[in-house]
């Protein structure tokens, strides 16, 4: 059932990842030039109406922020202004404009870039930069983009404690500038590049909503037909036997942070976190270790089958769970994971954990914690007490095979994703390190007449 584990990229930019500053390294294909930034593009600051008002936040004037900064094309933001708030706060720019995130806690582990597709108005976290007739939109874009290594070394912290990039970084920046024909061609090319990664996210989103639906499906009604029973989470089949999970498994609780342990006692093993556990697959981008005692390894040591469910955070991240393979060797795990060990003749892990996936498991996890305003916990007295649906061990196996099919599918897409955004990536890096050349389109000479 389980996708293969993600390794998620996190901090700041790596200059591997990026092509390196122009400047740095005085690098320039044949026929380019080297310009700033400020001499092909000019910069404009934005800023917030007043939230004391209503009226200014009543309108239809798309108003951006660092938040809304999730893609590398923008079409419509979160938050929205009036046509009058917009002239006397803020600053609309036209479709086209090139949008950098220069101050937020945001800049710790990214820089945002992104180009307008519609006129939008902004706030005092940005810089808006409007190309000039010597560059192109998109290439300015891309340009920038393949040089977040060179930026993100000139971000700073701000006497409030903030991420800072100065206006003066960014607008003396150093872009290679080809021909207006070839920027042309480059930008033909990563757009085809960006429409492929669209098109796999699109499919990706398809296939996750199929899988939505089949593990709602599988758990509100079986595969094979009959009558169904209304419960407090949600229909079931009434031919399933249900049990409270500390009658069909054993919960390990996990060890807690910061205990003191005398050096001679201790050993150091890797750990799984929160941040590790997510919704049907692991994160091992980043596993951290932890010192506990000798004697407790075992005590703490995950076994293969487990099923990982986190104790809480936010409401989305409630119950999320996956089951354990043994990726890490010798890993114990936190004590705001719990590990679910099924009694295998009676429930199978992978049951059980798509299960807690399903709108069932959800709505009873959300129903037990304790809330506060956003955030949401349970403890293992309540995970206990969770109503397990028990089909014959044949139904299950046959439910956990249909549903891993679909977790297959949905694992060739994000990998098709992750690997078209790579060599997008890449691309990007070796055109503007000059080792690949677009050519812009021959133009054919006219017919000569014979004389």
């Amino acid at each position: 059932m389980n996708r293969a584990p993600k390794v998620a990229f996190s901090g700041t930019p790596r200059a591997s990842a990026f092509a390196p500053s122009v400047r740095a390294t005085g690098m320039r294909p044949p026929g380019w030039e080297v310009v700033k930034v400020r001499d092909v593009a000019e910069s404009f600051s934005g800023g917030t109406p007043p939230k004391s008002d209503a009226d200014n936040w009543r309108g239809a004037v798309p108003w951006l922020s660092p938040k809304d900064m999730k893609a590398t094309h923008l079409s419509d933001t979160i938050d929205h202004i009036s046509p009058e708030a917009a002239t006397r706060y803020s600053r609309v720019m036209p479709a086209g404009t090139v949008f950098v995130v220069i101050r937020g806690m945001i800049l710790a582990r990214d820089l945002p870039v992104a180009l307008s597709t519609a006129a939008m108005a902004f706030n005092q976290d940005m810089k808006a930069l409007h190309a000039g007739a010597r560059i192109l939109p998109e290439f300015l874009l891309y340009s920038i983009m393949g040089q977040k290594a060179a930026l993100s070394r000139e971000i700073g912290t701000s006497a409030h404690g903030t991420r800072r990039l100065s206006s003066s970084s960014l607008d003396d920046l150093a872009l290679p500038l080809p021909s207006l024909p070839e920027q042309h061609a480059i930008v033909a090319l990563m757009s085809q590049l960006r429409a492929a990664v669209a098109s796999e996210e699109e499919r990706l989103v398809v296939l996750e909503r199929l899988k939505i639906a089949s593990i709602g499906k599988a758990f509100a009604e079986g595969f094979h037909g009959g009558t169904t029973t209304t419960t407090a989470y949600g229909s079931r089949p009434s031919s399933w036997a249900v049990r409270a999970l500390r009658e069909c498994a054993t919960i390990q609780t996990g060890i807690t942070k910061g205990r003191s342990i005398p050096d001679e006692e201790s050993v150091e093993l890797p750990y799984l976190r929160v941040a590790n556990v997510q919704d049907g697959y692991l994160d091992l981008g980043v596993v951290k270790s932890i010192r506990l005692r000798r004697s407790e390894i075992e005590r703490y040591l995950l076994q293969v089958g487990d099923v990982l469910l986190t104790e809480g955070g936010d409401f989305d991240k409630l119950g999320r769970g996956y089951v354990w393979s043994g990726e890490v060797p010798r890993c114990v795990h936190q004590n705001h994971v719990f590990a679910v060990r099924t009694d295998r003749g009676q429930l199978l892990p992978e049951f059980f954990s798509y299960l807690a996936q399903s709108p069932y498991g959800k709505r009873y996890f959300l129903t037990v914690a304790h809330k506060t305003t956003n955030l949401a916990c349970i403890n293992s007295t309540k995970l206990g007490d969770f109503p397990v649906l028990l089909p014959p061990l044949s139904e299950q196996r046959e439910i956990v095979e249909v549903l891993k099919a679909v977790d297959r599918r949905v694992g060739v897409s994000e990998r098709r994703r992750m690997a078209l955004g790579a060599l997008s990536r890449a691309t990007l890096v070796e055109i503007l390190r000059g080792h690949v050349r677009i050519p812009p389109p021959a133009v054919a000479e006219p017919p000569h007449r014979n004389a």
